[in-house]
């Protein structure tokens, strides 16, 4: 977790499958069993089509994709396409558990109201850096932003 907070990405352990690449299938997988179990519906709390771009790397190297696809009806890509897909998708798999990881940050943060230092000061009250003129006069005008 402290390698996401400090922004560094993650280090994946993962061991090799049969051909000697990385078993990214099994960590997706994994990592899709954690989102089910998540207290958080994740499309409750976010944008159906934010939800979808961000699990679709995971979907496809898991193989979900392909058998949502097929359970529905819906074309699936030819092997070599599939390989294209998948090879993009485990080059940029850190890239990928960032954007979920910052996606849901904002959303974990309290975000509290902004508050001000001071009495709100209008258009016609003296301008408070003391000029003597009205703030709409001085600091309020948009000249001066």
């Amino acid at each position: 977790m402290q390698e996401l907070d400090d922004g560094v990405g993650v280090t994946l352990y993962v061991f090799p499958d049969e051909e000697g690449e990385d078993d990214l299938c099994t960590w997706c997988e994994g990592y899709l069993e954690g989102v089910l179990l998540s207290d958080a519906d994740w499309y409750e709390h976010g944008k159906q089509d934010d939800v979808e771009e961000m699990l679709f790397p995971f979907m496809l190297l898991s193989g979900r994709m392909r058998e949502a696809a097929e359970e529905a009806g819906d074309s699936v890509p030819s092997a070599e396409e599939e390989r294209e897909l998948r090879r993009g998708a485990a080059g940029s798999m850190g890239d990928s558990i960032m954007a979920v990881y910052n996606y849901w940050l904002d959303k974990r943060i309290a975000h509290a109201p902004v508050r001000r230092d001071g009495p709100k000061v209008g258009r016609n009250d003296p301008c408070p850096c003391g000029s003597g003129k009205k703030y709409k006069s001085c600091h309020g005008s948009s000249d001066t932003n």
